[in-house]
């Protein structure tokens, strides 16, 4: 996915460099808009808004109408996708009216479909059913093809989590008819998936059989499915089968699933690490060429330095003595000034590519941390599949391949904004709490006066302490269980306050030795190295305190970790 953005958007900014080169006239906004588009179909949603964002700007400035309500649409896409709801209702209200305006009522109608998916997301379902319905009367193109797809999908997700179970068979089928017709295999297999959960929610595992043979047939018949949705397929033939007890079937469909999650996580990872290691081969040739040059040079310089010599004595053999002993001694010192400052530039440039080599064990170091992060949040996830909820399972594995994508976006960037920050531990905290049987109290209190979007922090630095808090500190009290992160800012720092009333760190150790259970995260461990590391590079000091509290009695209630990073 990553190498198909790249090379994309490697072209669009070849296209950029020649318009600039032979000074065509036409709009830079559209070059934007594309590569903001390229960016938004591969998933990589902060680059995408940054370019549509500057597309909207040229085409506001050129009145370019057309292309202004496009690029709102698009924002609205990428703004729905990172779940910031309101801005993106308020993007897709306005190519809503722009294209109403244009007379483009077929775009006028998906705009409107995007505001449903969004009341979908946010769980506005008998809403967001009642504007499906008025505007399959209201826009032609939504009464057929593609349209009517759209609307059918819409109404069964939204009955589906309403629990109206007929209805959302009802639109299942029929979206199940159309994609039929328009060829739609994927989408078709979504309505059969999504049949059979209904079924297993209705307590009828017979009839969700008979959804999962056709998945089983749709497996057979398409040999280029992704690992992604060959996973998601054999978790529901489990499910299915588990249902009806025929348990062995659903081992050997869970341990398939399992596999090719494995695959999926495994390829992202690898995908990654070559790119890194792409990457640092290619810094190394760079070097080693660099290194060459030197020396070339270094030689031809001593070359036109010898020949000078040679002809130079030739003259001293006619001169008299003392003005060659002065020319001796010139030549001494010019030699010996030139051998230093050609050692000080090689030191230079050896500092420069060790900082380099370093910048790029960083990136590798994020790579580390990513398949930790995400093979808790797996665990997670399963969990809520084994306890039987089924349709939030779905819902919730929506969430987690935004997280993923997320979090695989972090290991590209050494520094994130705090906005972007907070946003993937609220994802992460969310996933957590399926893990409780009575979810614990979260509360995140901002107390900067500046656009958290303005503020950087070195990126995947505050999940470790978050993990630790909830399952050292949460997971072993019953009830009651608080999390709370705290944001403050002073002149020259930013101060992350991460406090939980856990059991504190003494009891946490003493159950752990009781324990017959050895694993141990290596997430702090791999923060303090990280830590170091952008010390030493860098020269950016990171304080980190623990600190245990404490009642009246001197009973431990809790514990509270308090990061200052530079601002």
């Amino acid at each position: 996915m990553y190498n198909h953005t790249t090379e994309a958007t490697a072209y669009i900014d070849k296209a950029i460099v020649l318009q600039q080169k032979h000074h065509i006239s036409q709009s830079k906004g559209k070059i934007y808009y594309a590569k903001g588009l390229k960016y938004l179909e591969f998933g990589e949603f902060s680059h995408s808004y940054s370019y549509l964002i500057k597309a909207l700007n040229i085409f506001e400035k050129e009145k370019i109408f057309f292309f202004i309500t496009l690029t709102e649409n698009a924002l609205g896409k990428v703004l729905g996708m990172q779940h910031r709801f309101k801005p993106s209702d308020e993007y897709f209200n306005k190519s809503k009216i722009g294209f109403h305006k244009l007379k483009k009522y077929t775009l006028e109608s998906f705009s409107f479909l995007n505001l449903n998916i969004n009341k979908i997301h946010s769980k506005k379902y008998q809403e967001g059913i009642n504007e499906l319905l008025n505007a399959a009367e209201y826009y032609p193109n939504l009464k057929k093809g593609y349209g009517l797809y759209k609307i059918y999908n819409g109404l069964s997700q939204s009955y589906a989590y309403l629990g109206n179970y007929e209805k959302a068979i009802k639109y299942c089928e029929k979206g199940y008819e159309i994609t039929g017709f328009l060829n739609l295999d994927a989408e078709q297999k979504d309505f059969i998936t999504r049949i059979g959960y209904i079924y297993l929610a209705k307590k009828e595992p017979l009839k969700a059989k008979k959804y999962a043979d056709l998945v089983i047939q749709y497996n057979k018949k398409n040999k280029t499915i992704s690992n992604v949705v060959y996973y998601y397929n054999y978790l529901f033939l489990s499910e299915v089968s588990f249902a009806n007890k025929e348990y062995q079937q659903a081992h050997n469909y869970r341990q398939i699933s399992d596999v090719y999650r494995n695959k999926m996580l495994n390829e992202a990872n690898d995908r990654r690490i070559a790119e890194l290691k792409t990457i640092y081969e290619t810094e190394k040739k760079d070097n080693e060429i660099r290194k060459k040059k030197n020396e070339i040079k270094y030689l031809e310089q001593q070359k036109e330095t010898a020949n000078f010599r040679f002809y130079f004595i030739i003259l001293i053999l006619f001169s008299i003595t003392l003005i060659a002993v002065l020319f001796v001694t010139y030549l001494k010192s010019k030699i010996k000034r030139e051998k230093i400052e050609s050692t000080y530039q090689k030191e230079l440039l050896e500092l420069e590519l060790s900082k380099k080599i370093k910048a790029l064990e960083i990136q590798i170091l994020h790579a580390q941390m990513n398949p930790h992060f995400v093979f808790n949040c797996l665990s997670a996830i399963q969990h809520l599949f084994m306890s039987g909820d089924k349709l939030l399972a779905n819902s919730k594995l929506s969430s987690f391949s935004k997280l993923l994508r997320m979090s695989i976006d972090h290991v590209k960037n050494n520094f994130v904004s705090l906005e972007k920050e907070i946003t993937f531990l609220n994802y992460y905290i969310d996933l957590e709490q399926l893990q409780f049987d009575l979810p614990f109290e979260y509360h995140f209190q901002n107390n900067c006066h500046h656009n958290l979007n303005d503020l950087e922090i070195p990126s995947m630095i505050l999940q470790p302490f978050v993990e630790n808090a909830i399952n050292h500190g949460l997971r072993h009290k019953k009830t009651n269980c608080k999390l709370t992160i705290e944001l403050e800012e002073s002149e020259d720092n930013i101060i992350i306050l991460i406090e939980d009333n856990g059991i504190g760190r003494k009891e946490a150790l003493r159950l752990k030795n009781l324990s017959s259970f050895t694993h141990e995260s290596k997430g702090l461990m791999l923060v303090k190295e990280k830590i170091q590391a952008l010390k030493e590079i860098n020269g950016i000091s990171i304080e980190v305190e623990t600190i245990d509290k404490f009642d009246e009695f001197n009973s431990s209630i809790g514990t509270k970790v308090k990061i200052v990073i530079p601002n």
